[in-house]
């Protein structure tokens, strides 16, 4: 199981415009091979900054989505409104710490 967090800045003011975009994102999230789920978070210090926190089957699953057609599509409507390019990072899920 992976967990992928995906950072996005946005112009303040289309940061609202952008968080519908995002939840079409993860409704056709949901019918994605290996999608477990996810959420998004708008940082308190700073409301232009929404990080997107989603759980995979495995690493397969993700790339899977993250190249697929519908993810562009959204994607490609959602980058005018940012003031950077989206970063994404994936994280495997540590399981016991041994100590």
């Amino acid at each position: 199981m992976v967990k992928v967090i995906v950072e996005r800045r946005f112009r303040r003011i289309e940061g609202v415009q952008a968080e519908g975009l995002l939840a079409e994102m993860r409704s056709k999230a949901l019918r994605a091979r290996g999608y477990i789920g996810g959420e998004t978070l708008s940082s308190l210090e700073d409301p232009s900054v929404l990080i997107t926190i989603s759980t995979w089957a495995d690493e397969a699953s993700w790339s899977a989505w993250a190249s697929s057609s519908w993810r562009q599509e959204i994607a490609n409507k959602i980058t005018p409104f940012m003031v950077s390019p989206e970063k994404v990072s994936i994280f495997r899920i540590v399981t016991g710490s041994g100590t």
